[in-house]
């Protein structure tokens, strides 16, 4: 069991993506090298989207109440995507760009 805040939660992500564009996708969880849609714990996957990028990190992992992570992590980056908007609609809108997800993960940190 863990126990994390918004900040860290936001940290483990951007350390996830490595600072690398090419970890990152939208219209998928998780893309293949060669961009075929596979599971976010496939060993082939090469990119994620950002609730991807969070059911890989923190989808067998509970809160220290005994709540999943999932739904803690989902909450706090709804905090930075317009309101009425799931992460994925945000992640996945025309024209959204690796450097707008950076923005937002920096944001969770408070940086």
């Amino acid at each position: 069991m863990v126990e994390l805040t918004e900040a860290e939660i936001g940290a483990q992500l951007q350390q996830f993506f490595d600072g690398k564009a090419e970890r990152w996708t939208d219209g998928a969880f998780a893309l293949d090298a060669d961009g075929s849609c596979v599971g976010v714990h496939d060993a082939e996957a090469a990119c994620y989207c950002l609730m991807g990028a969070v059911f890989r990190l923190f989808d067998d992992k509970r809160l220290a109440n005994g709540e999943w992570l999932v739904p803690t992590a989902r909450a706090a980056i709804t905090k930075y995507v317009p309101l009425g908007w799931t992460v994925e609609k945000w992640n996945d809108t025309p024209g959204r760009t690796f450097s707008d997800v950076q923005k937002l993960l920096r944001k969770m940190q408070g940086l």
